[in-house]
């Protein structure tokens, strides 16, 4: 029951990357592993900070394609003054409307990050996209440079009260979605627990730290010693596996139609003839999330229905 409550179907594709310019930016991840993998929250204990803020995201499909499951982890930058603060986004949940949420962690206290316009981007951080998910005009040879940062962000980045706002018409309340918790209490042990829920596996790193995922440890060795292509100049890659993500009740035709698109003509795809290159599968992963949407929206319109012919009734 526990791999179909999380089913990943892995595709063993050859993944040819064309080269991004000849160095990455300086928030890339450029570990597999912490990719697909969230600090444990003991980690922030260990470097005694004092706050953490906390704050969800939308998502775009796409990074589905960086993603084993829900573990998927990608970088974030908040922009204020020529200041850069840096975070990262880890695949929380789907909402019932079928949305992918991120949860954004950025070690401090909210008021300091209120002025401070925020962007993520993929792990490599070759994309960037707004915190309500629509991919941005970027680019990423030019981001450690301090104009373009400046006028990057200032066009594209949005502030911890915009994405509150969005978060409240979203879900039709007033309450906050922004929180910032002092490492070490109640709320902070409170959400440390329900990290370990989503997150049930931890694993030492061989620099002694913590990362946790869903992945069983042999599955996360296997996945994290993976060559991911992050080397200087070209990035090609064989042998990446990427995970179609089952989001829940996904239709099974559904999946086929993703798969379909998703198969490479070479189906080992363990050679540089594979006509697959990993981001150019964005669409698909997008086109299959807008499905399983259009088919929950069917689905509560007839339980509407249903539910206003009893009301009716009565």
């Amino acid at each position: 029951m526990k791999a179909i409550t999380r089913l990943s179907i892995l595709i063993v594709l050859a993944v040819a990357l064309s080269s991004c310019g000849k160095t990455l930016p300086n928030h890339a991840i450029t570990d597999i592993g912490a990719n697909i993998s969230a600090p444990h929250p003991v980690e922030l204990e260990k470097t005694n900070t004092d706050y953490v803020t906390i704050f969800p995201v939308f998502l775009d499909p796409a990074l589905l394609t960086e993603s084993v499951g829900m573990s998927g982890v990608y970088p974030t930058l908040g922009y204020d003054n020529d200041k850069i603060y840096h975070g990262y986004v880890y695949n929380w949940d789907i909402s019932p409307d079928g949305d992918l949420v991120g949860l954004a962690i950025v070690a401090h206290k909210k008021s300091i990050l209120m002025p401070a316009k925020f962007v993520v981007f993929n792990a490599d951080a070759g994309y960037a996209y707004a915190l309500t998910g629509e991919q941005l005009e970027y680019y990423p040879e030019k981001i450690d440079n301090k104009a373009y940062q400046k006028e990057f962000f200032s066009k594209n980045g949005q502030s911890l009260s915009s994405i509150n706002q969005v978060w409240k018409n979203y879900l039709g309340r007033k309450s906050e979605s922004i929180y910032d918790i002092k490492v070490g209490s109640e709320v902070w042990q409170a959400y440390r627990k329900e990290f370990e829920t989503k997150f049930p596996n931890s694993y030492v790193m061989a620099d002694g730290s913590v990362r946790s995922s869903v992945l069983e440890k042999e599955e996360f060795r296997m996945m994290a010693t993976e060559n991911p292509g992050y080397t200087v100049g070209q990035r090609v890659v064989k042998g990446f596996k990427i995970s179609l993500f089952a989001l829940p009740n996904l239709p099974y035709h559904t999946i086929d139609k993703v798969l379909a698109a998703l198969i490479d003509s070479d189906w080992t795809a363990r050679t540089a003839r594979s006509k697959c290159v990993r981001y150019d599968l964005a669409n698909e992963f997008r086109a299959v999330v807008k499905a399983y949407k259009k088919e929950l929206d069917e689905r509560n319109q007839v339980i509407k229905g249903l539910v206003n012919q009893l009301d009716l009734s009565k």
